[in-house]
């Protein structure tokens, strides 16, 4: 799986607990988006003394679905305000949202079957071969 070796080396710090992005190519593009957007805005947060680095401990298909486990994103000194967690939250689960609607074999927007994570073309050209999921 080049890809995943291509995300890891793109961002290390993100996929330092990873061996293994245990889902289909087609999501490559995505994760590699959400990455982005993580790493962007932890460009804005580094400075908090207390601020705890995104490290993400699983990235998957799960329910045809794209889930992202991971620990830190938080500053332990804040209070009940929006929170850098929060907000590491929000865009990770907005990614998870986006990927039921990318095909997690070709990475076309389509039409996606909820059972198998594929579109139609996929699942018809598939069929027969599991899928990481």
């Amino acid at each position: 799986m080049t890809w995943c070796n291509d995300l890891r080396k793109k961002f290390p710090r993100l996929f330092k607990h990873i061996k293994y992005i245990e889902c289909n190519s087609g999501w490559e593009r995505l994760i590699e988006e959400m990455c982005l957007d993580i790493i962007r805005y932890e460009s804005l947060v580094k400075d908090r003394i207390n601020y705890n680095p995104v490290e993400f401990t699983q990235v998957k298909i799960k329910f045809a679905e794209l889930r992202v486990y991971y620990n830190g994103g938080y500053d332990p000194s804040d209070g009940p305000i929006i929170t850098p967690y929060t907000f590491i939250r929000n865009v990770i689960m907005a990614y998870e949202l986006k990927s039921k609607q990318i095909c997690c074999i070709c990475g076309h927007q389509s039409e996606i079957d909820i059972k198998e994570g594929r579109c139609k073309t996929c699942y018809m050209k598939w069929k027969n071969i599991k899928y990481l999921g």
